[in-house]
């Protein structure tokens, strides 16, 4: 099940929400995911926070249910922080794409809840 917040958080906090709901910030890790979320976001905001993150520089991005993010269904030009953008947010501007951004931006968020 995948619940979208209307509120904005930084990334942990956001993180914390989707705990607290018995889930976790999604993790787009499949082809059939990025996929489905894509038309469910369709005419909907255009930045929410999601399940990838950084620890350092190099940048290596990866999810928080483990695995390596890659280098699939970036925005162009991204990741673009060198290391001082240590989260990942779903961006629409021409398209959708994953981005890297400040944690303690605050952003709409997507989780994904286990029953």
């Amino acid at each position: 099940c995948v619940k979208y917040f209307t509120f904005k958080a930084n990334w942990g906090n956001a993180k914390g929400h989707c705990n607290h709901d018995g889930g976790y910030l999604i993790n787009l890790n499949t082809d059939k995911k990025y996929t489905t979320i894509m038309k469910m976001t369709a005419n909907s905001v255009d930045l929410y926070y999601i399940g990838g993150f950084t620890d350092g520089y190099p940048v290596d991005f990866k999810w928080t249910k483990g695995g390596s993010v890659g280098l699939q269904n970036w925005y162009q030009g991204e990741p673009n922080g060198n290391g001082t953008e240590k989260c990942m947010a779903l961006y629409y501007g021409s398209r959708w794409g994953f981005i890297d951004l400040p944690c303690l931006w605050s952003q709409h968020f997507i989780c994904e809840i286990l029953f």
